[in-house]
Formats: structure tokens, C-alpha cells, sequence
């Protein structure tokens, strides 16, 4: 999948942002599948990995919730 065909969000307040400001803010913003099923897990923006509540409550700006819109 090309990169423009992903949404790109926020980790800082969980927004849609464009991949021009995906791309300056790598740290910070999160690429992910528009397609995919929801998880409704947090996510580390850092690694795309899915980190556990205490982990994402620790680190508020590199974690975004996929159903935090």
C-alpha cells in the first residue's frame, strides 16, 4: 500500500492530520490502514506497536487510541 493511501493521526490529540504533517513529525504521528478493523487498543506512534493503558497513560503524546477521534 502507498503511503498517501493511509490516514495519518495525531499522537498529541488523536486528529487526522495530512502526510505532509505526518511525514515532518514522524515522532509523533501515527500512519495506519484506512481499511483495517479498529482495535480500539492504544498504539505507540513511535513503533506501531500496541502498548498497554499504563504505557500509553506514561506517554500521552506518542500514543494515539484508533477510536479516539
Amino acid at each position: 500500500m502507498a503511503e498517501q493511501d493511509k490516514n495519518h493521526r495525531s499522537a498529541v490529540d488523536g486528529s487526522y492530520v495530512s502526510e505532509e504533517t505526518a511525514r515532518e513529525n514522524p515522532e509523533t504521528t501515527m500512519s495506519e490502514d484506512p481499511e483495517g478493523e479498529p482495535t480500539n487498543r492504544p498504539r505507540s506512534t513511535k513503533t506501531g506497536e500496541f502498548v498497554t493503558g499504563e504505557e500509553a497513560e506514561k506517554y500521552p503524546h506518542t500514543t494515539v487510541n484508533e477510536d479516539d477521534v
